[in-house]
């Protein structure tokens, strides 16, 4: 009988040896690229020059159906501008904040406007059409750039973090934003073009192509050459990009420039 035991035993041993997965050999990630800062014009055709109302601290800048909006910044300065004739400058419509209010980014979601403040703890919403503001909505941290994928709000603070939120500005979910591996701070203006997130750096000629799964910059791309305003300031920067899909244009200005750049994807 012990005999039997010991040889059953010894065929399941033997199973278990023969069933067990053979152990995978480790494999290597393959490490990401550095990004390099590359000059606009190896991805970009300049197309146009308008002018810019060098009267506006840009901080938001966007197309829908083919009309131009602009939010702007600083305190007693603040106005959201809408249906900006490109050949003038000149907006159809405006509405003007109060003393204490410092407008930043905007954007329109599911027909609703939106307009975030920059220490307010507050957002605003407006009717797109007739600029009529609608509500007021807490908002717990710095506001600075504002975009939308179409499905939801996606918004920076200066900090390396970008927020997904919905319609009532909860936060659905955020990334951090890295470059080659680092923390990237300073994100500010927002532009979601073709599945990808194009973000001003504050205090930086460079635009950065950011993934929006992972928050890992892609591309660096510098514009140090396109344009000089005439009384260069600290407050003079680049800042302001906008994505017209009726012509397949980016369009390009900064705070206080007296132009705003038509290019062309290559």
């Amino acid at each position: 009988m012990d005999k039997i035991i010991a040889i059953v035993i010894s065929l399941l041993l033997v199973s278990c040896v023969a069933t067990k997965p053979a152990t995978e050999a480790p494999t290597e990630s393959t490490p990401q690229a550095e990004v390099r800062t590359v000059p606009y014009t190896e991805l970009l055709t300049l197309t146009e020059e308008y002018p810019h109302n060098t009267e506006s601290f840009t901080q938001g800048l966007f197309f829908r159906n083919g009309v131009l909006y602009e939010s702007t910044g600083r305190y007693g300065e603040s106005r959201l501008h809408k249906g900006i004739d490109i050949k003038s400058g000149q907006p159809e419509m405006s509405y003007t904040f109060d003393n204490q209010t410092f407008a930043e980014g905007s954007a329109v979601l599911d027909g609703t406007l939106y307009v975030l403040t920059y220490k307010q703890n507050k957002a605003y919403t407006f009717h797109p059409e007739t600029l009529e503001m609608q509500s007021t909505i807490e908002y717990p941290r710095e506001g600075w750039g504002l975009t939308t994928d179409g499905e939801q709000l996606i918004a920076s603070d200066g900090t390396p973090t970008l927020y997904f939120m919905d319609g009532s500005l909860n936060v659905l979910s955020t990334v951090t934003v890295t470059r080659n591996g680092t923390p990237l701070k300073n994100i500010n203006e927002l532009e979601y073009i073709n599945g990808e997130i194009l973000a001003n750096i504050w205090q930086s000629d460079e635009i950065v192509i950011i993934d929006p799964k992972t928050g890992e910059v892609t591309q660096a791309i510098d514009f140090k050459d396109l344009y000089t305003p005439e009384n260069p300031t600290a407050d003079t920067v680049l800042n302001g990009i906008a994505y017209n899909e009726s012509n397949g244009k980016i369009y390009i200005t900064g705070k206080y420039w007296g132009k705003m750049f038509e290019l062309e994807i290559k």
